[in-house]
Protein backbone atom coordinates (compact mmCIF):
# COMPACT_ATOMS: atom_id res chain seq x y z
CA UNK A 1 0.00 0.00 0.00
CA UNK A 2 1.35 3.40 -0.99
CA UNK A 3 0.32 6.72 0.52
CA UNK A 4 -0.17 9.36 -2.18
CA UNK A 5 -1.62 12.20 -0.15
CA UNK A 6 -1.55 13.20 3.49
CA UNK A 7 -2.83 16.67 4.38
CA UNK A 8 -4.34 18.29 7.39
CA UNK A 9 -5.66 21.74 8.01
CA UNK A 10 -7.70 23.98 10.22
CA UNK A 11 -10.56 26.16 9.03
CA UNK A 12 -12.96 28.59 10.69
CA UNK A 13 -16.50 29.85 9.93
CA UNK A 14 -15.17 32.14 7.18
CA UNK A 15 -14.53 28.99 5.12
CA UNK A 16 -18.25 28.16 5.01
CA UNK A 17 -19.53 27.65 1.45
CA UNK A 18 -16.05 27.31 -0.06
CA UNK A 19 -14.05 24.43 -1.53
CA UNK A 20 -10.53 23.16 -0.99
CA UNK A 21 -8.98 21.10 -3.79
CA UNK A 22 -6.09 18.69 -3.30
CA UNK A 23 -4.36 16.99 -6.21
CA UNK A 24 -2.18 13.93 -6.27
CA UNK A 25 -0.54 11.98 -9.10
CA UNK A 26 -0.95 8.28 -9.72
CA UNK A 27 2.14 7.03 -11.56
CA UNK A 28 0.87 3.50 -12.25
CA UNK A 29 -2.64 2.07 -12.39
CA UNK A 30 -3.72 0.45 -9.13
CA UNK A 31 -6.53 -1.92 -8.31
CA UNK A 32 -7.85 -0.06 -5.24
CA UNK A 33 -7.82 3.50 -3.92
CA UNK A 34 -8.66 4.11 -0.28
CA UNK A 35 -9.57 7.58 0.98
CA UNK A 36 -9.58 8.34 4.70
CA UNK A 37 -11.19 11.63 5.73
CA UNK A 38 -12.01 13.05 9.16
CA UNK A 39 -12.73 16.35 10.86
CA UNK A 40 -13.28 17.52 14.39
CA UNK A 41 -15.25 18.78 16.20
CA UNK A 42 -18.52 17.71 14.64
CA UNK A 43 -20.87 19.59 17.00
CA UNK A 44 -20.93 23.08 18.44
CA UNK A 45 -21.28 22.55 22.20
CA UNK A 46 -21.45 26.22 23.24
CA UNK A 47 -25.22 26.82 23.54
CA UNK A 48 -24.85 30.62 23.79
CA UNK A 49 -22.92 30.66 20.54
CA UNK A 50 -25.46 28.30 18.93
CA UNK A 51 -28.32 30.58 20.00
CA UNK A 52 -26.59 33.61 18.48
CA UNK A 53 -25.97 31.81 15.17
CA UNK A 54 -29.50 30.40 14.96
CA UNK A 55 -31.27 33.64 15.87
CA UNK A 56 -29.15 35.56 13.38
CA UNK A 57 -30.13 33.08 10.65
CA UNK A 58 -33.79 33.34 11.66
CA UNK A 59 -33.70 37.10 11.19
CA UNK A 60 -31.82 36.77 7.88
CA UNK A 61 -34.35 34.28 6.49
CA UNK A 62 -37.45 36.12 7.69
CA UNK A 63 -38.87 33.97 10.49
CA UNK A 64 -41.52 36.23 12.00
CA UNK A 65 -44.12 34.10 13.78
CA UNK A 66 -43.67 33.50 17.55
CA UNK A 67 -43.23 29.73 17.24
CA UNK A 68 -40.42 30.30 14.73
CA UNK A 69 -38.39 32.02 17.42
CA UNK A 70 -37.79 28.87 19.42
CA UNK A 71 -34.11 28.63 18.47
CA UNK A 72 -33.64 25.41 20.50
CA UNK A 73 -35.54 23.32 17.96
CA UNK A 74 -32.70 23.99 15.49
CA UNK A 75 -29.92 22.96 17.89
CA UNK A 76 -27.43 21.41 18.08
CA UNK A 77 -25.46 22.87 15.19
CA UNK A 78 -22.92 20.77 13.31
CA UNK A 79 -19.94 21.35 11.09
CA UNK A 80 -20.35 19.75 7.66
CA UNK A 81 -17.61 18.97 5.18
CA UNK A 82 -18.18 16.62 2.24
CA UNK A 83 -15.81 15.36 -0.43
CA UNK A 84 -15.82 14.50 -4.11
CA UNK A 85 -13.26 12.79 -6.34
CA UNK A 86 -12.21 13.37 -9.94
CA UNK A 87 -9.88 11.02 -11.80
CA UNK A 88 -7.81 12.39 -14.72
CA UNK A 89 -10.74 11.87 -17.12
CA UNK A 90 -14.03 12.16 -15.25
CA UNK A 91 -15.89 12.82 -12.03
CA UNK A 92 -15.85 9.65 -9.91
CA UNK A 93 -18.48 10.68 -7.38
CA UNK A 94 -19.08 12.32 -4.03
CA UNK A 95 -19.64 11.48 -0.41
CA UNK A 96 -22.27 13.81 0.99
CA UNK A 97 -22.22 12.25 4.43
CA UNK A 98 -22.91 13.64 7.87
CA UNK A 99 -20.19 11.43 9.43
CA UNK A 100 -17.07 13.24 10.57
CA UNK A 101 -14.96 10.09 9.96
CA UNK A 102 -15.18 8.41 6.58
CA UNK A 103 -13.43 5.72 4.55
CA UNK A 104 -14.10 5.36 0.82
CA UNK A 105 -12.90 2.83 -1.76
CA UNK A 106 -12.63 3.02 -5.55
CA UNK A 107 -11.86 0.01 -7.74
CA UNK A 108 -12.98 -1.62 -10.98
CA UNK A 109 -15.29 -3.99 -9.08
CA UNK A 110 -16.41 -1.91 -6.12
CA UNK A 111 -16.97 1.69 -5.11
CA UNK A 112 -18.27 3.16 -1.89
CA UNK A 113 -21.83 4.54 -2.09
CA UNK A 114 -21.88 7.81 -4.03
CA UNK A 115 -18.87 6.85 -6.18
CA UNK A 116 -18.59 5.06 -9.52
CA UNK A 117 -16.53 1.92 -9.89
CA UNK A 118 -13.97 1.82 -12.66
CA UNK A 119 -10.28 1.51 -13.37
CA UNK A 120 -7.98 3.86 -11.50
CA UNK A 121 -5.98 5.44 -14.32
CA UNK A 122 -2.56 7.05 -14.27
CA UNK A 123 -2.55 10.82 -14.04
CA UNK A 124 -3.53 13.72 -11.84
CA UNK A 125 -6.45 13.06 -9.46
CA UNK A 126 -8.41 15.55 -7.35
CA UNK A 127 -10.16 15.36 -4.01
CA UNK A 128 -12.38 18.37 -3.38
CA UNK A 129 -13.52 19.22 0.13
CA UNK A 130 -16.81 21.12 0.10
CA UNK A 131 -17.10 23.23 3.23
CA UNK A 132 -20.86 23.48 3.69
CA UNK A 133 -20.89 24.85 7.23
CA UNK A 134 -18.35 25.56 9.96
CA UNK A 135 -20.04 26.68 13.17
CA UNK A 136 -17.21 26.10 15.64
CA UNK A 137 -14.39 28.63 16.09
CA UNK A 138 -12.03 26.11 14.45
CA UNK A 139 -12.46 22.79 12.66
CA UNK A 140 -9.49 20.51 12.03
CA UNK A 141 -9.45 18.00 9.17
CA UNK A 142 -7.23 15.26 7.87
CA UNK A 143 -7.23 13.60 4.45
CA UNK A 144 -5.21 10.60 3.32
CA UNK A 145 -5.27 8.78 -0.02
CA UNK A 146 -3.74 5.32 -0.42
CA UNK A 147 -3.19 3.05 -3.42
CA UNK A 148 -3.20 -0.74 -3.23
Amino acid sequence: MEKWLHVSGSIDPLATQTHITYTFPIAKEVSMIRIEFSYTPKTLTDTDQAQTIIESAMVRYGYHSPQDHDWKKYAPLHNLITLSVDDPHTHRGQAHRQDSQQTHFLSADHASPGFWKGSNPVGEWKVILSIHSIVTPACHYQLEVWGE
